[in-house]
């Protein structure tokens, strides 16, 4: 550039081209080639500082003709020349030896695209975040769906085959639906030996996806564009979600995760040109598979019973449960590193509590224990009008009640009103509909039938549930196989 302004301006001021040679030292070929130029000289560098060959602008041209339709390098450049190409044979060598050298076959691949409905991809990756005053290390999951690019993240303290399940699982939930298949890692959570000669998928993730009927499909080692869909967006929410943002606790990373994750679904999509929210309610949710109505509970899932102080142990910790399940077997499941969720026999949650920080600790939730306060008797006529008002037309329950239940009548109705706290109407109304078709009529004999075959109403983590450390102190807070009892497995086959 400098050359080329002083050249100019020396000639404007009549200097002879032979001059101007001397002048600045450079050859009178050189000089006139300049002067000929209007327009400012420029250089294309590589990344290495090499001049950029001219005929690197038909690189797209000369791969075609060499990988598409295997020309050989003489007719490269004839087709080439025949397009107006400029440039010497020595030079069009030079760069098409340089491209066969970098074997750009090996970097070529086709773009795979699936079906609506048809595959997911599902990755993970660790972050650092605040939570609180302290730096806590932290794994998101992501699980994508590959037609519509409808996402759904998911944060854990931890990645135990146990989160790795939840986080799909709730990707189900989160989708109303589930895909035919689904491509992941290799990671220990999900195989069992990644040996591709004896490949072995893990025992209970198969389980797993079979009761979700989704297919697995493990994607090629050292192939990790494969699954490229879901890798992306971990840039996207390491730049624009974790750097910079700090948390007041988990619960809160929980809930700006799921409104960034909302957000990200509703923005534009240049791989499909479109929004992934509005393909995905469009033309993808309609072609999922149908959910299961309860969550998966393998059979060798933590399996516990629970002792007449209505607690299990786990971990260390105990944990308490509504007095209905005391003395029977429960399930018992980590979620996300930082709570305790407990099942019933048929999968249905019945307890969820934040696992403490201090070992040995005796949670508490006061809601577990309040069928068992004693019922303080009401006046007879108060509580039939009580009991008609939650199941009204079973007048003739109670009649049949007073009759049988002549001297206790008012106890019993008392307890039978108590069932409706922790048992749906629609359970106890089955119930009493039981107790008039066997002439049984007591609240001993609706709470078994409730116990054996309802689950109570699940009502969530509660504000009042405490901590009971080792040293009694009191802190608020707002594989074996095992058999089912046989009236489960009776209802299961009878769906």
């Amino acid at each position: 550039m400098d050359e080329w302004v002083a050249i100019k301006t020396l000639r404007n001021r009549g200097v002879s081209i032979r001059q101007i040679s001397r002048d600045l030292k450079i050859s009178r070929n050189t000089v006139r080639k300049y002067i000929r130029t209007q327009e400012q000289p420029h250089y294309e560098k590589t990344d290495k500082g090499r001049s950029k060959s001219k005929w690197a602008k038909y690189r797209g041209e000369i791969l075609q003709m060499y990988y598409g339709k295997h020309f050989i390098g003489s007719r490269i450049f004839e087709e080439l020349k025949k397009i107006g190409a400029e440039g010497s044979a020595t030079g069009f060598y030079t760069y098409f030896k340089k491209l066969r050298e970098e074997d750009i076959s090996k970097k070529i691949r086709q773009r795979y695209e699936t079906g609506p409905g048809v595959q997911a991809q599902f990755d993970w990756s660790p972050y650092t975040v605040k939570i609180g005053r302290e730096y806590v290390k932290i794994f998101v999951f992501c699980i994508i769906l590959s037609y519509s690019r409808f996402k759904y993240f998911i944060a854990s303290l931890d990645k135990t085959q146990a989160s790795v399940l939840y986080a799909i699982e709730g990707a189900f939930r989160y989708f109303g639906g589930v895909p035919e298949r689904i491509l992941m890692d290799n990671a220990r959570q999900m195989v069992q030996e990644a040996n591709p000669k004896k490949f072995r998928w893990n025992r209970k993730f198969s389980e797993f996806l079979g009761y979700y009927g989704v297919k697995p499909f493990a994607h090629r080692i050292r192939h990790p564009y494969t699954k490229g869909k879901v890798e992306e967006p971990f840039s996207y929410l390491e730049n624009h979600f974790i750097k910079g943002n700090e948390f007041e606790d988990f619960e809160d990373l929980l809930e700006k995760i799921r409104l960034f994750t909302e957000e990200y679904n509703r923005k534009h999509h240049s791989g499909i040109n479109t929004i992934p929210a509005e393909r995905y309610f469009e033309e993808e949710r309609k072609t999922l598979g149908v959910l299961p109505d309860s969550y998966f509970v393998s059979m060798k899932e933590e399996w516990r019973k629970v002792n007449y102080d209505c607690l299990l142990s786990y971990e260390g910790n105990k944990y308490s449960v509504p007095f209905s399940y005391a003395s029977k077997h429960v399930w018992v499941r980590k979620y996300l590193g930082y709570k305790v969720r407990i099942f019933s026999q048929r999968g249905n949650i019945i307890a969820e509590h934040l696992i403490p920080a201090r070992r040995g600790s005796v949670v508490i939730e006061q809601e577990h224990y309040r069928g068992l306060k004693k019922y303080q008797p009401d006046s007879i006529p108060g509580l039939k009008s009580r009991f008609l008002e939650l199941f009204p037309g079973y007048e003739i329950f109670l009649e049949k009640l007073a009759a049988q239940k002549k001297i206790s009548f008012r106890y019993h109705l008392g307890k039978i009103i108590s069932l409706a706290r922790i048992y749906s109407r629609g359970d106890v109304a089955r119930a009493l509909d039981n107790a008039l078709e066997y002439n049984v009529f007591s609240h001993d004999y609706l709470f078994a039938y409730l116990s054996t075959n309802f689950d109570i109403e699940y009502r969530g983590v509660e504000q009042n549930s405490i901590f009971i450390n080792k040293d009694e102190t009191f802190i608020s807070n707002a594989e074996r196989d095992i058999k089912r009892d046989l009236k489960i497995y009776e209802k299961i086959g009878g769906k």
